[in-house]
């Protein structure tokens, strides 16, 4: 979150990595398996600055897509499937 106070609030608190998980997991309508939130991330490097004399090389960093991926360990912030689609009932 910003800590820019001009910035304009979210509409409500912001899910954690371990609820968007649960989100994509009813989502995606899984119910069996451990997975874990995935970022894809696209990178760009170019001349940044607040005009053409000011610029500066930099690198830029976004985010893509998010999805699931199974979990190869369990970690804190593994989805549990059949957990979740249990607690949707």
């Amino acid at each position: 979150m910003s800590t820019n106070p001009k910035a304009t609030p979210p509409v409500l608190t912001p899910l954690t990595l371990r609820e968007l998980g649960e989100v994509l997991v009813r989502h995606y309508k899984i119910k069996e398996g451990h997975y874990d939130v995935l970022v894809q991330y696209q990178f760009g490097a170019g001349a940044f600055g607040p005009t053409p004399e000011q610029t500066v090389p930099g690198f830029a960093i976004g985010v893509q897509a998010v999805g699931l991926a199974p979990a190869t360990t369990i970690g804190a912030l593994t989805i549990d499937a059949a957990t979740v689609s249990k607690a949707a009932k």
